[in-house]
């Protein structure tokens, strides 16, 4: 997965002109302590910074060339998921999207990437929500400079608040986004407000066919927010799980309370990105996010129990054997193991691109211990149902 061109070059631009240097190089070195800063900002130091970064120019700055690339890459990984695993089909004709939070369109953009990569080539309408006014006209402003690189697409700015009645919109969408905006809206509130919260946005601005999606930091705190949400959207059956689960049964991470669900996939970073993550050593490698994919009727039929399952830790090579975690249709968590005397090293290098999020079936499973800890016969007894790659090819097995 690409970021694109036009969008690194705009923000590279933008930089060098506010900051009043002539090249890349320069206005990278500018803005190294501000990346640092604003990572505290979205982590640790919420309470006392999270709502005003973008009120200083190079705290944005920094944002629009080390963040905004990554937001625009996690939101594709659950809009093609849907696609690509979940096989979701959307109305004839122009597609719409509204972006909650937007913030600077870095999700609206991500969004419409997934869906040109998954081959809809449907009229897109764009529509915007933020309380800032000062997001908002960076947003159109982006959007008007870029928009050779969507063609088709046609772009809405409206000044709201996330969490207000919608009263303004008279009409629903296909797609409902909320990156990374539901962590400031519901901060230190409980669950219940989240979950009134999702319900109200499903039934007041999501068509029949449509989803609402959620994507929120890796953090603990606000991934088991979503897991505490989805547990009680669950339990009142009005609404039903698209993903991460494949199941609509209580979570089993959250009640274990040990470990938390998210994502960690691979994508490729823009130049500009890495040369400024040069001194700063940050992952980038890898994208991290938990999400939340809500639709008005089941998503459809999977097979129950053990072998139908999401990975939720990496493939993680030990002596011997290589084990990873899964949670299951059937609303159960396992571990799984894979032997290595079997294997070829053709065999372990296939093993090694499956990730956390893949979903597989296995077959002929072989239960140790507890009941909850299986022996995987070999690589045969694998199927990939869903990795992402564009286009859409599975690791072979």
């Amino acid at each position: 997965m690409s970021y694109p061109k036009v969008l690194e070059q705009w923000w590279i631009k933008f930089a060098c002109r506010s900051l009043g240097v002539q090249d890349e190089k320069s206005a990278v070195r500018r803005l190294e302590k501000e990346v640092q800063l604003l990572s505290d900002i979205f982590t640790t130091g919420r309470e006392t910074g999270f709502q005003n970064y973008g009120s200083n120019k190079k705290l944005l700055l920094a944002y629009g060339l080390f963040f905004y690339p990554q937001t625009f890459a996690r939101i594709q990984f659950p809009i093609r998921e849907a696609f690509q695993f979940r096989g979701v089909k959307l109305s004839e004709g122009t597609i719409e999207i509204l972006d909650l939070g937007c913030g600077l369109g870095s999700a609206s953009m991500g969004s419409i990437g997934a869906l040109r990569e998954c081959g809809i080539n449907n009229p897109v309408s764009v529509t915007g929500l933020d309380q800032s006014v000062a997001s908002l006209d960076l947003f159109r402003t982006i959007a008007s400079d870029t928009l050779s690189q969507w063609p088709g697409v046609s772009f809405k700015q409206v000044q709201g608040q996330l969490t207000g009645d919608f009263a303004d919109f008279d009409k629903k969408f296909d797609l409902v986004l909320c990156s990374f905006a539901v962590g400031e809206a519901f901060f230190n509130q409980p669950a219940t407000e989240f979950a009134n919260w999702t319900e109200q946005v499903m039934d007041r601005l999501v068509k029949p066919g449509g989803l609402l999606i959620i994507t929120e930091p890796s953090l603990q705190e606000t991934s088991k927010r979503v897991e505490q949400a989805r547990n009680l959207i669950s339990e009142r059956n009005r609404h039903f799980i698209w993903g991460p689960c494949l199941h609509h049964k209580e979570c089993p991470l959250l009640k274990e309370g040990i470990y938390w669900c998210h994502e960690v996939r691979k994508w490729t970073p823009p130049s500009s990105l890495r040369s400024l993550n040069s001194n700063l050593y940050r992952s980038i490698e890898t994208v991290k996010f938990s999400f939340m994919i809500l639709g008005h009727h089941p998503a459809g039929e999977i097979l129950s129990g053990p072998g139908q399952l999401r990975m939720i830790s990496p493939m993680t090579e030990l002596k011997g054997k290589f084990t990873f975690a899964g949670c299951a249709s059937d609303g159960e968590k396992y571990q799984y193991e894979i032997l290595t005397r079997h294997l070829t090293k053709s065999d372990e290098k296939t093993l090694e691109k499956f990730e956390r999020g893949d979903i597989l079936t296995m077959e002929e499973l072989l239960p140790l211990k507890s009941g909850h800890h299986f022996r995987v016969p070999g690589l045969n007894s694998i199927t990939s149902r869903y990795h992402p790659q564009i286009p859409h090819t599975p690791p072979t097995v």
